[in-house]
Parts: structure tokens; C-alpha cells; sequence
């Protein structure tokens, strides 16, 4: 995408309102959102039009999971006064899980340096468990 807050801006308004089963509206942590955003706007492709389309089929065609996956990890549950699952709370998951499945080792090269390794594994862990 490339084109900075403006664009992000809209990409996180629109996660936000198309996961209506999802933990969007609770405490997420802003620094992380902001430092994810960066990154992710490099690896949304440049039409944000068509990508919100693919990025809605995502989320249509996994729906039943995001839901499971809020149950499993969402904001009333022990993990996330733990601290564990953090990425799996932040309202770019979505965006998150959608490029893991469309582009896995992109994504992970990308976020490396910005995430731990502990919190990728503890998203992919979770996401694998509502297969």
C-alpha cells in the first residue's frame, strides 16, 4: 500500500468494522497497532480497494474461526491479563492472519524484527487450534 497514515487509517477502520465477532472496541495496545501498521502497509497490495474485497472473503470464509478464536483468547479470558496472545488482540490480526495464509514467509521475514518470535508463535497457535 505504501502510502502511509492516511491509507492505515482507513485499512484499520475497515478491519474494525468488517470482524463484528471479533474483540474490536476492547483495549488493544496503540504503540503495537502503530509499529504493525508500519509493516503491514508494505505487504497490503497497492489496490486497497481489491484488497478489502479479498480481505472481506477472508473473513466471511473464516468467520466461524475468528469467532472460536475470541472465545479462546479474547479480552474476558485469563490470557490476556497473562500478557500471552497479544498480537491475537490487536485489531490488525485480521490483516495479520489473512497474509499468513496468502503469504506466510513474507509476512514472518517482515514482522521479525518488530514482534517476538513468542508472540507469532503463540498467534499461529492459536489460529491452528480453531482449524
Amino acid at each position: 500500500m505504501r502510502c502511509g497514515t492516511a491509507t492505515d487509517s482507513r485499512v484499520f477502520d475497515y478491519v474494525r468494522g468488517r470482524c463484528d465477532v471479533c474483540w474490536y472496541g476492547h483495549d488493544y495496545d496503540k504503540d503495537l497497532s502503530e509499529r504493525l501498521m508500519r509493516i503491514l502497509r508494505e505487504l497490503i497490495p497497492v489496490d486497497p480497494h481489491g484488497y478489502f474485497e479479498d480481505l472481506g472473503s477472508f473473513t466471511d470464509g473464516h468467520h466461524a474461526r475468528l469467532k472460536q478464536l475470541h472465545e479462546h483468547i479474547g479480552h474476558k479470558q485469563a490470557f490476556h491479563r497473562s500478557g500471552r496472545y497479544v498480537l491475537a488482540r490487536q485489531p490488525e490480526t485480521l490483516i495479520l492472519l489473512e497474509r499468513a495464509a496468502t503469504a506466510p514467509d513474507i509476512l514472518h521475514t517482515a514482522l521479525e524484527d518488530t514482534v517476538s518470535t513468542r508472540d507469532l508463535s503463540d498467534l499461529a497457535t492459536a489460529w491452528e487450534a480453531t482449524a
